[in-house]
């Protein structure tokens, strides 16, 4: 009915949990939550996808 696609909306709704879970917490507290509740950002890449990443951005290693 918004004329938006359904993984835009989901993804919408996603932000705003987010957004409702750490209102009122200053970063410190914020990072905390999401380190306990959401940990993916704390999963190291490997060699091979760093290399991979590497080469999209056209970034040599010496």
């Amino acid at each position: 009915m918004q004329g938006t696609n359904l993984k835009k909306y989901i993804e919408g709704l996603l932000a705003k949990d987010v957004e409702d879970m750490v209102a009122g917490m200053d970063n410190n507290e914020a990072y905390q939550w999401l380190s306990r509740n959401e940990p993916d950002g704390h999963v190291r890449a490997g060699e091979k996808e760093k290399r991979d990443f590497e080469n999209w951005l056209g970034i040599e290693r010496k």
